[in-house]
């Protein structure tokens, strides 16, 4: 009965640190010296990341023209560089397959994880991407083609104590999406309209850049996985 309990309190806690460690990184884009530097971390702390695994990018003006960008690594970060400046930059990074197990999180899918005899508590095919907002426009309201995308209800730009967004899965308003603020913590969740409203004080992840991120678990006909786990950040760059 003891190794009952144990093994299941060993579950809990693992799924418990899978959510609140495991999936807290986030995919961000910030402008510097007119360039634009794609950055993977933790707690707005930047971390190392393979930049290959950058597949999808997307850069608009304010009127939602496509702007030709050109890539470069440096220093193990990927920096675009844009012939005029943007309004938005979509961003998504290739998908990693993962599995909870009672001895933590290891990246594998299910049935790798099974063939090796583990005991396998939640599989997860998880997918990052930032949608990155750098001047006023009529785009921040209109959603540009991310799977999970967060769009502005009302303008952020507007001097207001509270950003108002909606976010969609797929084109239609997700309920039950959670928003985090850059450091983790859990400030809303979406209602039945996909809607969410937060105070702009709470999204500060340094003197004028604020990001928010959106969580979203949908269960999945994958052998390879049991749930696709979305991670969506949306920032916004401005001179307080």
């Amino acid at each position: 009965m003891k190794r009952i309990v144990l093994s299941f309190g060993l579950s809990v806690l693992a799924i418990f640190l899978f959510v609140s460690v495991g999936f807290c990184h986030m995919l961000w884009i910030e402008e510097t010296n007119g360039k634009f530097k794609v950055f993977w971390g933790h707690k707005s702390k930047v971390e190392p990341y393979d930049p290959g695994r950058i597949k999808e990018l997307k850069v608009f003006d304010n009127k939602g023209n496509s702007v030709k960008l050109k890539k470069e690594v440096v220093d193990n970060q990927l920096v675009l560089s844009v012939e005029k400046k943007p309004s938005v930059i979509l961003a998504s990074m290739e998908g990693v397959y993962l599995v909870t197990t009672p001895e933590g999180r290891k990246r594998m899918d299910k049935l790798e994880a099974q063939k090796q005899g583990l005991q396998v508590i939640e599989s997860f095919y998880a997918l990052q991407a930032t949608k990155a907002i750098f001047a006023d426009s009529t785009l921040l309201n209109k959603p540009l083609g991310l799977k999970l995308e967060p769009v502005f209800v009302e303008n952020p730009y507007k001097g207001k104590d509270e950003a108002m967004v909606k976010v969609l899965y797929e084109g239609k308003p997700a309920e039950g999406v959670i928003v985090f603020n850059p450091f983790h913590k859990e400030i809303a969740k979406t209602d039945a309209k996909g809607m969410a409203r937060i105070k702009v004080e709470e999204l500060k992840m340094k003197e004028g850049y604020y990001a928010l991120v959106c969580f979203y678990k949908v269960k999945i006909s994958d052998p390879k996985a049991d749930y696709l786990w979305l991670i969506t950040s949306l920032t916004w760059q401005k001179k307080d």
